[in-house]
């Protein structure tokens, strides 16, 4: 027990992942998969920060989420439980409105309410410990990009500076400032050191 707590929390819960928000904070961008093999085909790009889900239609596809979660939650944890797995991720992804309109504006989750989408996808997923998670992958892709500062600082630096044409703008009129700025200083201060 006490090595088990010792463990990082995303080793002692791999099947957390952090909400869409935090996810875009960090760098991570959602797309709808163009052409999916089905409906779980969920892949993240390691060099680009790019997770890719397939486009869920919210009235549509409920019921048969539902009965197909239960099947395999009825089946037990001896293979891979593919549609449970999925309902697990978008219930982590969706974890609020501002999460459910992310994915929403991404194309990944159409039709419908955004606030019964992830009320839906919450009540929907099954216990996580009873889940044969499928993902593992995905999420240690997802960890692994989050974790480098380099993209977390990216991200923030083109929502808040590049997010619309006037912040862009600003951003690099300030940046010629500065180095006008210095190119100033150098010339104020080359003729002390190198008197003609």
């Amino acid at each position: 027990w006490d090595e088990w707590l010792a463990k990082p929390i995303h080793e002692r819960v791999p099947w957390q992942m952090p909400p869409a928000t935090e996810l875009q904070d960090a760098g991570v961008t959602f797309r709808a998969k163009a052409s999916p093999r089905s409906l779980v085909d969920v892949t993240f790009d390691r060099r680009g920060g790019v997770m890719e889900i397939p486009t869920a239609e919210n009235y549509a596809n409920r019921a048969m989420l539902a009965n197909l979660v239960a099947y395999e939650q009825s089946r037990g944890r001896r293979e891979m439980q593919r549609v449970a797995s999925y309902a697990l991720l978008m219930a982590s992804l969706a974890d609020g409105r501002r999460d459910a309109e992310a994915l929403h504006r991404a194309g990944v989750l159409a039709g419908g309410d955004v606030d019964e989408a992830a009320a839906f996808y919450a009540h929907l997923c099954p216990p996580p410990e009873a889940v044969n998670n499928c993902y593992g992958e995905v999420y240690g892709g997802v960890r692994e990009y989050c974790g480098r500062s380099w993209n977390r600082h990216r991200a923030v630096l083109a929502h808040d500076y590049f997010s619309n044409p006037w912040t862009s703008m600003s951003a690099a009129a300030a940046v010629l400032l500065l180095l006008l700025t210095v190119v100033q200083t150098v010339y104020t201060v080359l003729p002390y050191y190198h008197p003609t």
